[in-house]
Formats: structure tokens, C-alpha cells, sequence
């Protein structure tokens, strides 16, 4: 009786890479390239930003992937913001998919996490469940994980820091105002921190410290707070038009000054994602409010108070055109070398006008 030879499953060459956490996936997508680079060559490694084509990108994908015969070499290409395009290229792109080669590896990268109804995540879903596939979620850590992360990244960099110095660090850049926001996914936590702007504070605490303990002394001296109560303030600023002591309490957080060029960035990114935290937390308040559904919030009464009198300052249709304005400082402080101080300056202007 002759035995059937078991199918063996085929293994993932198509993957994806979403989140908020660009830093680890960054670190990952650097570890395969080299890793690629050492296995195979270099030269078959591609990038290709969606952002870049006006048109023409399902096309160039197509040529991307398209095995070029016996001879082919074996590729690593990485397709960036691929979600972030039209619905018809995203389905363009999904018919693609089948077509991959054995000698190719996709990665599509996503800085945020995709919806799930789009036609090329199901296709990955698809995929996946073949296992042709596989999707990655970097999320920032937050709480416990948070704190995890400081001390092991301090060890990785021949750094050790007490106790309480990492707990001082951690609420300094913000891991205790977490929020819980809906997603098409559900509910996920919502950091107001980066950790690029982390491991920066946490190398600055190790240049400094040259092989001594951290102490929580030492953050207290070279990190600045979060300054909760002075995004409370500028809410409270910008609502009331008040130009001059917007800017005077942005000044005090970015002291251009005592830091240097990346630190200043750095300390923007966390400023900005404080803000952005605060008005969507308006947002919330604003739709718990007209639901009669404050209990869901799962805030204190204090909160809930604080930020009532601050919603008294914007309509709805305000609130989300700050946070669109919000994205664009976002996306300008990573993308461009425009000072920080200008950028909220202008976004100041454009508020109170």
C-alpha cells in the first residue's frame, strides 16, 4: 500500500508591518534588510513609498514583483503606505498578491493599524490562513510594559537605572495618561509618548550619568515633565484667543536653549501628542455628553469637570479641525527640518485669527 506523501505548508513571503509603533517596526525592517543583505545581495532589496505616485503604483508594484525567469534574483521589496492610498489601488494591489514569486519577500509597512474591511487586508487574511503570510502589530508599550521597556533598554546600552528613577522617567513622558481609543479594531490604548523620543531621554540619561547608576535625581534634572497641567493651560489658551499666553507656555516647554536640535524634536513629538490626547479626549467628551453616556469614559468626576469647562471653548467642528491641524505637525516634525517653534506658531496663528 503505498503511503501519500503529506503536503508540507508553504512558508510566509508576503508581510505586513502596522502600528503606531514605528520605532520597533523601523528596528525590524532595518534587522531583515541586513539580515537579506548577508543571505542574498543587496541589490535585490526595493522600497517603494505609495505616497511618491500620483498614479502608475499598481503597475510598478506589478513590475516590482514580476519574476524575471531562470535567472531571477531573489528580492526584498518593502512597499510603504500602501493602506494610507485609494480603495481601487488597494484592490489593484490585492490581485497582485497571488502572483508573488517564490523567490520574493513583500513587506507592506504601516505606520498606524489598517481597517480590516479594505479589500487587500482580507486578502492578506486570506493568505495568512494559507500560510503565504504574515502580519506583524507594533504596539507602544504602555504601563508595566512601559517600564519594562526603559530598564531593558537601558541595560542594552550599558546603562542601569534604580528603581524609582525608572518609574520618575516613565510618568515623566507620559505613561499615565494613556487613553482608551475606538479603533475599527476595537478598543486600544493610545499612548501620548514615542519611543524615539524615549530611547533619546534614556541616552541622554546614560551620556550623562558615564557608567554610574541613573538615579531618579538625574531624571528629575535632565527631563522635562509632561506638563499635564500646562496642555490643560494651553487648551484653555487657545480657546480663549489668548495668543500671547499660548506662546509663552509653549516657549517654556521648548527651551531651544538647554537642548539640542534632535532633543528639541523630540521634545515637540511629546508636546504634540499631549495636545492631540487633550482635544480628543474633548472629542469623546463632547459625543459622551450628546449620548448622555459620560459613565462610559470611565473617568473621575474631577476630569470630567476640568474638561467640561474646556469644552465650553470649541464647537465639535472646531475640535476636529485642530486635530487635523495636529496630523500636519505631525507629519511635518518627521518629515521636514521646519523648526517646531515656527510650526506651533503658525498653528497658533491660524486658530486665533
Amino acid at each position: 500500500m503505498s503511503k501519500t506523501k503529506a503536503t508540507t505548508k508553504s512558508k510566509p513571503r508576503i508581510f505586513l508591518f502596522q502600528g503606531e509603533d514605528d520605532y520597533t517596526a523601523a528596528l525590524k525592517v532595518k534587522e531583515w534588510k541586513n539580515a537579506f543583505s548577508k543571505k542574498y545581495s543587496s541589490s535585490g532589496i526595493k522600497v517603494v513609498d505609495a505616497d511618491e505616485f500620483a498614479d502608475g503604483l499598481v503597475e510598478n508594484i506589478k513590475n516590482s514583483i514580476a519574476s524575471t525567469g531562470l535567472f531571477s534574483q531573489t528580492q526584498l521589496i518593502i512597499v510603504k503606505n500602501i493602506f494610507q492610498q485609494k480603495i481601487d489601488v488597494l484592490a489593484g494591489v490585492a490581485e497582485l498578491l497571488p502572483q508573488t514569486p517564490e523567490d520574493t519577500f513583500l513587506i507592506f509597512w504601516e505606520k498606524k493599524t489598517v481597517k480590516k474591511n479594505l479589500k487587500l487586508y482580507k486578502k492578506l487574511i486570506e493568505l495568512e490562513k494559507k500560510g503565504q503570510a504574515k502580519m506583524y502589530d507594533f504596539k507602544i508599550p504602555g504601563g508595566v510594559a512601559f517600564d519594562g521597556f526603559i530598564k531593558s533598554y537601558s541595560e542594552k546600552h550599558g546603562a542601569s537605572m534604580e528603581r524609582n528613577a525608572v518609574n520618575k522617567l516613565a510618568r515623566l513622558l507620559g505613561r499615565d495618561l494613556q487613553e482608551r481609543v475606538k479603533t475599527s479594531f476595537g478598543y486600544e490604548a493610545k499612548q501620548v509618548f514615542n519611543l524615539w523620543q524615549v530611547t533619546n531621554e534614556i541616552e541622554k540619561l546614560a551620556t550623562y550619568a558615564k557608567g554610574a547608576v541613573i538615579t531618579e535625581k538625574d531624571v528629575t534634572m535632565l527631563v522635562s515633565a509632561k506638563f499635564s497641567e500646562n496642555i490643560f493651560q494651553i487648551t484653555e489658551a487657545l480657546g480663549s484667543k489668548n495668543i500671547k499666553k499660548t506662546q509663552a507656555l509653549l516657549d517654556q516647554m521648548i527651551d531651544t536653549t538647554r537642548m539640542t536640535e534632535g532633543d528639541v524634536k523630540g521634545k515637540a513629538l511629546v508636546i504634540l501628542g499631549a495636545l492631540a490626547a487633550q482635544f480628543r479626549g474633548l472629542l469623546q467628551l463632547h459625543d459622551a455628553k450628546n449620548g448622555n453616556s459620560l459613565q462610559g469614559l470611565g473617568w473621575s468626576p474631577f476630569r470630567i469637570r476640568a474638561n467640561e469647562r474646556l469644552l465650553n471653548y470649541f464647537s465639535e467642528k472646531e475640535l476636529r479641525e485642530i486635530m487635523k491641524k495636529l496630523l500636519v505637525i505631525d507629519k511635518k516634525l518627521k518629515s521636514t527640518n521646519l523648526p517646531p517653534k515656527v510650526l506651533f506658531s503658525n498653528f497658533i496663528s491660524e486658530l486665533v485669527r
